[in-house]
């Protein structure tokens, strides 16, 4: 069962049961013309991240832009308002939960990349931490592997 709300694009809100995902798929694409966005916070289990909110398509399908799909993903959960980032990502097609779930992977682990060498604030070093739980790294100087 996937929970959450829908957010009208009138201001109204909804509660959301669906069975799973295709259903949801079918709710946004359906509603693409009233719905401005569905608020999820579905856990992405192992790594401390949830889908935050999809946002139907925009306009028609087309070669080179698809549907543009918005996808926004909570990263680092545990670390709260504090060290928390939410990441955006659009796709051509209504992605799959196994598709968010693999590209919030290279997303944590390009960011444990990004930061093991440089020099940290207090928020980005709190980051690092999760980045290191999350993906199981014990040794500073190791790289990230998926």
């Amino acid at each position: 069962m996937i929970t959450g709300r829908i957010q009208y694009k009138d201001g109204t809100n909804k509660e959301l049961n669906v069975q799973n995902w295709n259903k949801l798929i079918k709710t946004l694409d359906n509603g693409r013309d009233t719905i401005n966005k569905i608020f999820l916070f579905r856990e992405i289990p192992g790594l401390d991240s949830k889908i935050r909110a999809i946002y139907p398509p925009i306009g028609q399908y087309d070669d080179e832009y698809g549907l543009r799909v918005t996808v926004e993903i909570d990263l680092f959960e545990r670390l709260g308002e504090q060290g928390g980032d939410i990441y955006t990502e659009k796709y051509k097609r209504f992605p799959s939960e196994d598709r968010i779930r693999e590209d919030t992977k290279k997303i944590i682990k390009s960011t444990y990349d990004d930061l093991r060498d440089s020099i940290l604030t207090a928020r980005e070093e709190s980051q690092l931490e999760a980045t290191k739980k999350i993906l199981k790294i014990k040794d500073p100087k190791e790289k990230a592997s998926i």
